[in-house]
């Protein structure tokens, strides 16, 4: 998709399916295979080249059962072995000539709901594709929308319209997950 024909006329935001979400998953397979293969192969090297290997090759473990974990998880999802997505969750998809290039994930709770991710493909991000999804799905949800943004991010948030929330003013669930997360900004949009 070239960035020089982005048309954003041509651009559908609507709820992810689940052809959309067994998509991702099938994305997240492959990812994980990608950084298995790419484990293995380095730990072969430096098993091959270096003597005392033994200590780095323990750096690789984790990422390894990582990997290992979320393959089997993907792939149970797909299988039906586990739900294909949280019942809280709500997908939201952004499709340009028949591909997704956007995706948000909302957790809906009783009184309010909390933007758990949004990603954009790399190459046309700053075209206004996040704006679009927000406001959309805005729309659609039980406000106020809560999300935790890194320092970089809090311009585009504070541009669709979220403002930063104290502390207090959170609700637990959210106040439980920020005490974890001391770099972030709690903001909201009401």
């Amino acid at each position: 998709m070239p960035l020089s024909h982005f048309d954003r006329s041509d651009l559908i935001i609507r709820k992810a399916t689940v052809q959309d979400l067994r998509k991702k998953i099938i994305e997240s397979v492959n990812y994980c295979i990608v950084i298995l293969i790419s484990i293995l192969i380095i730990s072969f090297f430096i098993i091959s080249y270096f003597a005392d290997a033994w200590i780095l090759l323990i750096v690789f473990i984790l990422p390894l059962i990582l990997a290992l974990v979320s393959i089997t998880y993907n792939l149970g999802r797909l299988q039906g072995k586990f739900p294909i997505q949280p019942r809280e969750i709500t997908s939201w998809v952004a499709i340009y000539q028949g591909k997704v290039i956007g995706w948000v994930d909302i957790n809906t709770q009783k009184d309010y709901s909390i933007l758990e991710n949004i990603r954009i493909k790399p190459n046309l991000r700053r075209k206004r594709i996040g704006y679009l999804l927000i406001q959309t799905l805005s729309h659609e949800i039980i406000k106020p929308l809560y999300v935790q943004s890194s320092s970089h991010s809090v311009a585009f948030y504070e541009s669709l319209g979220f403002t930063e929330v104290s502390q207090k003013d959170l609700p637990n669930k959210i106040k439980e997950c920020s005490a974890f997360s001391l770099r972030l900004k709690d903001m909201v949009l009401k």
